[in-house]
This record gives C-alpha cells, sequence and structure tokens, in this order.
C-alpha cells in the first residue's frame, strides 16, 4: 500500500451471484491523516491543498487592503510642474509594499528644480528628471537610497560574526577548497 497515495473512502465490489456492491472503509489507528486529501503523509493542519488555500486568501486580502489604502487622489494634478514630465505609475503608491514609489521630499525638490527654469531650458531640465528618474529604477538599491530616501542596505567584511562557521567558496583565493 503505497502511503503517499490518496487512501480509498469506498470500493465497488463485484459479487459472485452477479452485480455489484459498493464497499466503504473505515481506517483506525492511524497517526497522521489528512482528511483534505486522505493521504497518511501529513495532517490536516499542514495539507498542501489547504496551505496553498490560505496563501492564495491571504495574498487576496493584502491585495483587497493596499486597493482600499490607495488614495483616489491623484499625486500629479493638472497643475503640478512634474505633470507631463513623470507618469502617474512613477510617482503613486507601490501595490507590493504599500509605499510611496518617490518620497515627498524628493517630488518637492523636483518641483522646485522645474518651477526656477526658465524656457529657455525648460525641455532641457524635464528631460534631466525623465532620465535620472528612468535611471535609477533600474538599480533597487538606488531606488530606495534615492527616490525613497531610505537608508543604503549594509555589507560588512567581518566574517566572525560569532554565527558558526564561514566557508569560502572561491576556488581562485589562495587556501581555496
Amino acid at each position: 500500500m503505497d502511503v503517499a497515495r490518496p487512501f480509498k473512502k469506498s470500493m465497488v465490489v463485484n459479487l459472485p451471484e452477479g452485480g455489484t456492491s459498493t464497499v466503504f472503509f473505515n481506517y483506525e489507528r492511524l497517526q497522521k491523516r489528512c482528511y483534505e486529501c486522505q493521504r497518511l503523509n501529513h495532517a490536516k493542519e499542514v495539507c498542501p491543498r489547504l496551505v496553498n488555500k490560505r496563501k492564495e486568501a491571504a495574498l487576496e486580502r493584502r491585495q483587497r487592503i493596499l486597493r482600499e489604502k490607495q488614495p483616489d487622489t491623484l499625486v500629479l494634478s493638472p497643475q503640478d510642474p512634474l505633470f507631463d514630465v513623470l507618469t502617474e505609475e512613477q510617482v503613486g503608491i507601490c501595490p507590493l509594499t504599500g509605499r510611496a514609489k518617490i518620497s515627498l521630499e524628493v517630488l518637492e525638490e523636483m518641483r522646485r528644480y522645474m518651477m526656477m527654469a526658465t524656457e529657455a531650458d525648460m525641455l532641457i531640465r524635464i528631460e534631466r528628471i525623465r532620465a535620472s528618474v528612468a535611471d535609477v529604477e533600474k538599480d533597487p538599491v538606488l531606488q530606495k537610497t534615492v527616490l525613497r530616501l531610505e537608508p543604503p542596505p549594509q555589507f560588512t567584511r567581518q566574517i566572525d560574526k560569532q554565527k558558526g562557521r564561514v566557508v569560502d567558496l572561491d576556488l581562485n583565493a589562495p587556501g581555496g577548497v
């Protein structure tokens, strides 16, 4: 009997006199049994089917909450100096994190930069803003540090942090594995 496959709840038996009868099985004294998928290798609480259903339901709830939290008003109004410079997708709220894609301080500085422009250099400033935002959007670290003004990730060269053994797998280094 393969316990990884679902157990049968019933079986149709051909009778010697002719005809068929359905036999229902009742399994007793089983330690782990999933009543969702009828397998013996896990309990119902950790059934992959139910876990996936719970994950999907949680993701749907999270997305619904983010949609409800999103303001109905647009970040860029027609009177805004950045109205035709940046799109609403670039300055709106990130659907995954629920945070602004560009911080308010950075947007204010961009607005000041545009308002100080003369007619002669207006097109140059528009192109500079578009190009700089497009370049920063390609790099996640720059997005955090430049657009959202979050602290940069910190990397350390200290390998002995009392966290266990550290193995260097660089084969080109002297003494490498």
